[in-house]
């Protein structure tokens, strides 16, 4: 009996752990309203309109740096990559609509 119920336990452990980390995968699915993805980053939108000059990383957000204009953005965190460089940068935020500084 005991061992049943230990059982009964051990695979409603790994059934809610199975859940969470499904849940996890269905959030990061979720558009978010405060960014846009275009060319496979994200470009946060402002509270006043517009969008900011930076780039965010499509998987968890977090802001994406290049360390030469021909190389290309890199998350930090996750260590996504972009498929355009920092040279491209000006030529993408025109396409979508932001002026680059």
């Amino acid at each position: 009996m005991l061992a049943k119920v230990e059982k009964e336990k051990s695979n409603l452990e790994k059934e809610l752990s199975d859940s969470r980390k499904e849940i996890i995968e269905l959030k990061k699915q979720i558009p978010s309203p405060n960014f846009i993805e275009y060319m496979g980053a994200k470009f946060k939108r402002k509270p006043s309109g517009g969008y900011e000059n930076s780039v965010y990383c499509p998987s968890c957000e977090a802001g994406m740096a290049t360390i030469d204009s021909d190389i290309p953005f890199v998350c930090g965190k996750c260590h996504a990559l972009t498929t355009f460089t920092g040279h491209n940068l000006p030529f993408i935020l025109k396409e979508i609509g932001i002026e680059h500084p």
